[in-house]
């Protein structure tokens, strides 16, 4: 009976380390899930959860270019736009092949150089007025 037992725990513990040893995964494995949740996070504009993941991806590995890219979408949709720019740079420095961190900081600079050129334009309308009031 004791040896069934000692065999019995013996298979079972066999089980867990292999099970465990499929669960187990690269840095980068890790810090790339970490990233995807926030990306998901972000779609839901849950802007605390998704820097709380990415946070936590950078904790594990800081090499990953869709880091970056993920902090530059984090950065711009919670209207911190030159700190967008920065991690969008930083991403495509990193992989030059990422063609959707390449797009996504043009669409940003599109979308800033819109902003920019908008207020310029309201501020002389603004400024017009001022002078056709005053005669």
């Amino acid at each position: 009976m004791m040896t069934l037992v000692v065999f019995v725990l013996g298979l079972s513990m066999t089980g867990c380390v292999t099970v465990l040893e499929k669960q187990v995964s690269s840095n980068q494995e890790r810090a790339q899930i970490h990233v995807l949740l926030a990306l998901d996070y972000l779609r839901y504009n849950q802007f605390d959860v998704a820097r709380s993941e990415l946070d936590m991806a950078f904790n594990i590995d800081n090499s990953l270019d869709t880091l970056y890219h993920a902090k530059g979408l984090l950065f711009e949709r919670s209207g911190h736009p030159l700190e967008a720019a920065e991690m969008f740079r930083k991403s495509i420095k990193l992989n030059p092949l990422n063609f959707t961190a390449i797009n996504d900081y043009a669409v940003h600079l599109c979308q800033r150089n819109s902003e920019q050129t908008s207020e310029k334009i309201s501020g002389e309308k603004v400024a017009g007025e001022k002078k056709r009031r005053l005669f």
